[in-house]
């Protein structure tokens, strides 16, 4: 099974951080569904406190049987500039598989520009499956005014034993009410890797 399908479940907490409105100090509640053309839908929720995270994601690709639930908890590192989640916690995935999974979520304010992204490591618990490792969402976006940014997208996910799936394009982000913002990637598929259109909704509450 190629680990794309139900891989990057931290991108929405990443992307709830780049541009919040809501206080450092605040806690809240993230819901975003995360449509890829190519591959997969996926709903995603997330408690974000001052020192702490808690999220789960449920991933289910569009052309396959597979499907995989993650859930985790963490810190979270507030050190001007930057606002690191740090989770740990089980995958769950189609055919009986386990995985523990790791995830760093640094982003980063300088300006105009933040930087925002995952690193992703997925351990194997089940006999015969592979590590997987993931740069998930990776963005460098530019304020273009108090409503949305616009800048660059990368992708990457491999699974020991398959070749990397790498993604580049453009993305755009715009905030549509005080607690809705809609991210558009442009993800053009490197080498055999498919493009596709990533649209994600997220509720802030």
């Amino acid at each position: 099974m190629r680990a794309r399908p139900f891989l990057s479940w931290c991108a929405a907490c990443v992307a709830a951080l780049a541009g919040t409105h809501l206080s450092a100090q605040s806690v809240f509640w993230i819901v975003a569904p995360r449509y890829s053309s190519a591959t997969s839908f996926t709903l995603f929720a997330g408690r974000i406190a001052p020192h702490w995270v808690a999220a789960e994601e449920l991933s289910l690709p569009l052309h396959s049987s597979d499907w995989a639930l993650a859930v985790g908890v963490g810190p979270r590192l507030q050190i001007p500039p930057a606002d690191i989640l740090v989770i740990v916690g089980p995958v769950a995935a189609a055919g009986n598989a386990w995985y523990a999974g790791a995830y760093i979520s640094p982003t980063i304010h300088a300006g105009r520009i933040t930087g925002s992204g995952t690193l992703e490591l997925f351990f194997p618990v089940t006999a015969g499956k592979h590590f997987v490792y993931e740069f998930s969402h990776v963005r460098v976006l530019a304020t273009v005014d108090s409503r949305s940014q616009a800048g660059l997208f990368f992708h990457e996910v491999k699974e020991v034993g398959d070749p990397a799936d790498q993604e580049v394009g453009p993305s755009v982000r715009m905030r549509v009410a005080p607690a809705l913002k809609v991210t558009a990637d442009a993800a053009w598929g490197i080498h055999d890797t498919p493009s596709e259109i990533v649209l994600t909704l997220q509720w802030e509450f």
